[in-house]
């Protein structure tokens, strides 16, 4: 009985592909508008606990904090541990919200919902290209953050090698890894956040019922017009994640709030991996 509790609140939601658009006081929602809901105390769900929940946020507050500030925002961290919602939000005030039903969806690991803060944080300090109108990052672009800067810095001080080995990772992965990356340990987190983004990515497809799952040898062979700020699809997004990964480009330099090249690879400076893919962004002329 209690797996087909667990079906039913998992498929008791709605879904909306409207794209959004954002003033300096609204939020970005992680998910698009569902009504997915996990209660606390659901058996059989999987997912993490509340003490790996707190773990992560607590890591990520420190490390992220101070810089949060530097671009104006007050970092202001909502722990909704209890609450059922399926997402995690952030305003342009500096408020982020995540929300326990995410942290206990049966799909996340505590390395997915890690990158999940990632793209919180980087709404806020991700750079270049941004909502119209707003200070926060387009949406694409906090994720391309999450795993080019914010993801490098939380798996910084592991044990990377060990816990790549725990996780099996797929030959195309450890190869793109390889190839991208000279230093061992740069290569060990690239395949780290590549297995993060993976995971990430098939739970956003599950919760926007996508009629394809994403997979770490496909691609989103989209090309848009212009850049997209709102949600691209999941297939997108885990482009995104991995080329962000990929990147060349380390810790000391940050990304650039005004112009989409400082920071981050980019055709201009010669870079051929590690771009942000022509499904959501466009280079500037």
């Amino acid at each position: 009985m209690k797996w087909i509790h667990l079906a039913l609140v998992l498929t008791l939601f709605t879904f909306s592909n409207s794209h959004a658009c954002v003033g300096d006081q609204d939020g970005l929602m992680f998910f698009p508008a569902n009504d997915l809901r996990i209660p606390v105390g659901l058996k059989g769900v999987g997912g993490i606990d509340k003490a790996a929940f707190n773990e992560v946020l607590d890591q990520a507050q420190s490390l992220f904090e101070n810089k949060i500030k530097q671009q104006g925002f007050t970092l202001r961290v909502n722990r909704l541990w209890t609450n059922e919602q399926v997402n995690a939000q952030a305003s342009a005030g500096g408020e982020l919200s995540f929300y326990g039903g995410l942290a206990r969806h049966p799909d996340m690991s505590r390395d997915g919902f890690a990158l999940a803060v990632c793209h919180e944080i980087g709404h806020l300090i991700g750079g270049f290209p941004k909502y119209p109108g707003s200070r926060l990052s387009a949406e694409s672009q906090s994720d391309y953050y999450g795993t080019l800067k914010c993801l490098r810095q939380m798996f910084l001080n592991d044990d990377n090698r060990a816990a790549v080995a725990r996780l099996n990772p797929p030959r195309t992965l450890k190869q793109n890894c390889t190839a991208a990356h000279g230093v061992s340990e740069d290569r060990d987190i690239c395949i780290r956040s590549g297995l993060a983004a993976a995971q990430l990515a098939t739970l956003l497809a599950k919760v926007t019922k996508e009629s394809t799952m994403p997979g770490l040898d496909l691609q989103d062979s989209r090309v848009v017009p212009r850049t997209l700020a709102s949600y691209p699809s999941a297939q997108c997004r885990l482009d995104t994640f991995l080329q962000g990964a990929l990147c060349e480009k380390g810790l000391n330099e940050e990304v650039s709030q005004t112009e989409e090249v400082r920071g981050s690879c980019h055709q201009s400076t010669g870079q051929r991996i590690g771009l942000r893919p022509a499904c959501w962004f466009k280079v500037k002329p």
